[in-house]
């Protein structure tokens, strides 16, 4: 599947989802499964670490 979130790699400069996933809806999906457990921050494979709100505001535009 890929990598669940990035920050500053490969065609990706800020904080958010992958642009490299086989299925965006489903890495949506289990976002949204997730985020309610209380994460704080987001620590990608690839890139700096970053505030869960960026993430909230990502998953957003797939309601």
């Amino acid at each position: 599947m890929g990598d669940m979130a990035m920050n500053a790699w490969f065609l990706r400069l800020t904080p958010g989802l992958p642009v490299l996933a086989d299925d965006i809806k489903m890495v949506v999906k289990s976002w949204k499964k997730i985020l309610p457990m209380g994460i704080k921050r987001i620590y990608p494979a690839h890139g700096m670490d970053f505030p869960v709100e960026v993430m909230q505001k990502e998953i957003e535009r797939f309601k």
